[in-house]
Formats: structure tokens, C-alpha cells, sequence
């Protein structure tokens, strides 16, 4: 999953997509393939 949008301007729902890339990395790290 390559999701790295390139939004010059952003959004007031970024700090809830901040906190979302965060727990998929815990989830990534704790769980690798």
C-alpha cells in the first residue's frame, strides 16, 4: 500500500489521517509478513 498523498493544502481531517498512519505502523511493525 503506497499512500503518501501530495496535498499542498491541508485538511482539518489530516490530524485524524496523522493518527490513522501511525497506528497502521504499530500494527505493521508488530505484525510483519
Amino acid at each position: 500500500m503506497n499512500y503518501k498523498p501530495k496535498l499542498p493544502i491541508i485538511h482539518p481531517n489530516w490530524p485524524i489521517i496523522a493518527a490513522l498512519g501511525r497506528c497502521l505502523s504499530r500494527l505493521v511493525q508488530s505484525h510483519p509478513p
